[in-house]
């Protein structure tokens, strides 16, 4: 339909059914698809009118050629949503965090956001009380979250062991996800933001989160797998990241699916009362010293060698305990 004269029935429409006499003028429908069309119009004139979701932060948008063409969309009221693909780019085997001054697995798992940050995944060991651990870690926008496991688990970085919907910043992530999911989407109102699922692991920047949002994972024939809401996930804490220049920067929070509501599968029979009436001189050579026994252990054994070395590093950490005075 021609502009000006949409524009001008959508100014005299309700005049016009007021005046007719005897007809019937179904105005809601009308009025209805006039603003229906008027809203594909604009989504059509270019990708800035997907504004209902700051969604990139300096990324790249590529429109799902699944969805067909705007110009077709435009002419069938009954089209889906235009669906806009978000791209996740997998880096392969990288280093662990370079703030993660504890023993680590030699291999870490990592993903390049639209955005140009990266997620990365890596499998730490550090003492807590009178133990010695292993645990999975995720790591994003200068924060990392870990959860224990026993030392007898053969940890790999990757599959992320827990089904978990979170945020660090202006990004989010789902992981864990099963293997039957080859993609997801997140859907705000008529606006569709959709993925590659890369080992279980999706991660959108997504400055602004509503409580409505849907995330939809399904599988390779577009049949829903799971589907959740952020209004799931709850806040973890907040603080200023770890910044390798040193240089200070604003406050970020952290969400989690799971951190704060889900009980581990797995806590540590610890002694907490082993650290009673230690200065902080005192746990900085403990932990030192904890820290030493693994990397000797790894040094002889190679990194095959990992878990054999949490259990004899978590008994040198309980001997150290029994002969301090």
């Amino acid at each position: 339909m021609n502009t000006d004269v949409e524009d001008r029935l959508h100014r005299h429409l309700p005049e016009l059914a007021h005046r007719a006499d005897g007809a019937t003028v179904e105005l809601d429908d009308v009025m209805s698809r006039v603003r229906s069309r008027r809203r594909r119009r604009a989504n059509a004139r270019g990708a800035a009118a997907v504004c209902g979701l700051a969604l990139l932060v300096g990324g790249l948008v590529a429109v799902n050629a699944r969805s067909g063409s705007d110009d077709a969309d435009a002419t069938n009221p009954d089209a889906g949503p235009t669906r806009t693909e978000v791209p996740l780019r997998a880096l392969g085997t990288i280093s662990p965090p370079w703030w993660v001054s504890n023993v680590t697995k030699p291999v870490a798992q990592g993903f390049e956001l639209a955005n140009g940050e990266q997620l990365t995944f890596y499998v730490d060991a550090r003492p807590y009380f009178d133990t010695y651990d292993q645990h999975p870690c995720r790591a994003l926008s200068g924060f990392s979250a870990c959860w224990t496991a026993p030392p007898s688990v053969d940890l790999d970085p990757l599959p992320w062991t827990e089904l978990e919907l979170a945020g660090v910043g202006d990004s989010v992530m789902w992981i864990g996800l099963p293997a039957d999911v080859a993609t997801v989407e997140i859907r705000r109102g008529d606006d569709v933001w959709w993925q590659h699922v890369i080992d279980g692991v999706v991660a959108f920047p997504l400055a602004d989160r509503l409580p409505t949002d849907e995330y939809v994972a399904l599988d390779a024939s577009d049949q829903e797998v799971l589907r959740t809401t952020w209004s799931t996930v709850s806040l973890q804490g907040e603080g200023t990241p770890a910044a390798q220049d040193g240089r200070q920067s604003g406050v970020v929070q952290t969400w989690s699916s799971t951190f704060v509501t889900a009980r581990p599968d797995y806590v540590p029979d610890v002694d907490s009362t082993v650290l009673e009436g230690m200065t902080q001189t005192d746990e900085e050579a403990y932990m030192a010293f904890a820290d030493a026994e693994m990397r000797s252990c790894l040094a002889a054994g190679g990194d095959s060698a990992w878990n054999a070395c949490l259990v004899s590093t978590d008994a040198a950490v309980k001997a150290y305990f029994a002969e301090r005075p």
